[in-house]
């Protein structure tokens, strides 16, 4: 019995030990997997893979990306270039913008500083803003040239309708003032047409600071020959250049990158002042909807944009009941019988178990807190703010809508939402505001065509930006916007085709966007 008890007790030990080696491989395995998962080939998934194969197979074909933020063309351009369809260096950025989009992105722990990224992990520390990602692409190696190609409308920021700017772009470490701590500070120097060589670096005291420091060239170290070429140049001179043809070379490695706001840019912050929404009421359901609506997908957006406007249309008919029944007579005792706002409220107050039922089953979703009497609480505090407002002010924050903060694949991305205002004051001095006329649309549109349809001009790779839930392109004008551009594209390129467009799959309103919302 005692040797039949230590057999056993030696297979049992045996089938441990093999257990144990199980567990170890398995986590090996994981581990590898997890990194292959990680590995920058990975990025090339994010092309569909009909669109890439008919891009391999014929070079013709030029695949059309379209996003809602514009660091979200970061994954798509270095899977251009990871799938060969672009080179991984030397590649010419054709951006049709209202804005230079060339803030300098913040150096941090793991950004693919002077080298091309090696993980995923890497290429997303390029996408921090919508307005720092040229310039993370540029320092990867992966841009030599980028041309900014600014709209009629903001000719008020330009001094000279063409400039060019021959760029050297190194680092230097440098002390912390109060702690002493060592940084890695960018620099560079710049050569243009019209002023002397000169050196600068990042003012390092503060990210928040874009002050450039004046310094020597030898202060700045160029061990990893990062160069480009930086051009502005207005609309008409852009035209005029291209038909040249001596200004983008024949088989360039050109990608266009089109803005929807070149149109135009406006605040929808405007709307609600116009309306007379009180700041105190506005700044009060900002901070409410903050504090309740969190998601991490576009799908979970949807869903809480659309409970939020069912929230108010129900007060919307109730006040619209109310205000009939006072219409609708003159007779002082018959108008007792409606409903006061006192009453009103409380009705409204009536249906919060009903709305919260509404959304049980997708509040991990989109609420923040899984307390329901946390969001109950939010729930009373939204309708008590709503009822104060007339009916033309509700149709407008209807029509603002709730929106995620940001594009999920930001870095830092915080699920929060928010009121969806765009983060342009309409009093901002670092924005221009811009909105078009129906007939401003076409024009800008004719002249699109022109500068397209220019011979040498044959991009291996197009991207378009919506920048609508960011606040930049005139919402009510999006469509016909998109519409126009795509047109453009499709009459002047031959390799376009429909099937070789993608709509990105976090786009604000899905693909009909913001129009599509409800």
């Amino acid at each position: 019995m005692r040797m039949k008890g230590k057999r056993i007790l030696t297979i049992c030990s045996m089938l441990v030990v093999l257990w144990v080696f199980y567990i170890i491989f398995m986590a090996v395995k994981n581990k590898i997997d997890r990194v292959n998962i990680n590995d920058i080939n990975d990025v090339v998934k994010y092309i569909p893979p009909k669109i890439l194969r008919t891009a391999k197979w014929d070079s013709s074909k030029i695949p059309v990306i379209v996003v809602e933020e514009h660091h979200e063309v970061i994954p798509y351009w270095f899977a251009a270039a990871e799938s060969s369809l672009i080179p991984i260096d030397g590649v010419t950025i054709l951006h049709v913008d209202g804005h230079s989009d060339t803030g300098i992105p913040e150096v941090r722990n793991n950004f693919p500083l002077f080298q091309w990224p090696r993980s995923l992990s890497q290429l997303f520390t390029l996408m921090q803003k919508n307005d720092v990602f040229v310039v993370g692409a540029s320092l990867t190696g992966l841009i030599k040239r980028f041309i900014w190609v600014w709209p009629p409308w903001d000719k008020v920021n330009h001094d000279n309708p063409h400039i060019t700017a021959y760029l050297e772009i190194g680092s230097t470490v440098k002390l912390l003032p109060k702690t002493g701590q060592e940084v890695l500070v960018l620099c560079a120097c710049v050569t243009t047409l019209i002023d002397k060589k000169g050196c600068y670096m990042m003012n390092y005291t503060s990210i928040y600071n874009e002050d450039f420091i004046p310094i020597k060239k030898d202060e700045c170290s160029f061990s990893q020959n990062i160069t480009g070429i930086y051009e502005e140049i207005s609309e008409g001179e852009a035209i005029k250049l291209l038909k040249s043809g001596n200004w983008i070379a024949p088989g360039e490695n050109v990608i266009l990158d089109v803005d929807e706001d070149y149109y135009g840019c406006e605040s929808v912050f405007t709307k609600l002042y116009k309306s007379g929404v009180k700041d105190f009421i506005a700044d009060n359901m900002a901070a409410i909807i903050n504090n309740m609506f969190c998601s991490y997908t576009v799908a979970g957006e949807i869903i809480a944009d659309n409970f939020y406007n069912s929230v108010i249309k129900i007060v919307l008919a109730a006040k619209t009941e109310m205000l009939n029944c006072r219409r609708s007579t003159h007779d002082l005792v018959l108008k007792n019988k409606c409903t006061t706002y006192v009453q009103l409220q409380q009705n409204v107050f009536n249906m919060i178990p009903d709305l919260a039922e509404s959304v049980k089953n997708y509040k991990e979703s989109i609420l923040c807190s899984d307390n329901d009497q946390i969001n109950h609480i939010f729930l009373q505090g939204l309708l008590r703010n709503m009822v104060k407002l007339t009916i033309p002010q509700l149709k407008v924050l209807a029509n603002v809508g709730i929106c995620l903060s940001i594009s999920p694949r930001t870095l830092d991305y915080q699920p929060e939402m928010r009121l969806c205002t765009s983060y342009n004051l309409p009093n901002s001095t670092t924005v221009s505001f811009h909105s078009p006329s129906t007939k401003e649309i076409e024009h800008r549109t004719k002249r699109l065509e022109l500068l397209f349809s220019a011979k040498n001009l044959t991009p291996k790779f197009i991207t378009i930006t919506r920048s609508v839930r960011d606040g930049y392109t005139p919402r009510e004008q999006s469509f016909k916007i998109e519409s126009d551009i795509m047109k453009v594209i499709r009459s002047s390129f031959l390799g376009f085709e429909k099937d070789m467009v993608h709509f990105d799959i976090n786009l604000l309103g899905g693909l009909e966007g913001w129009s599509g919302r409800h």
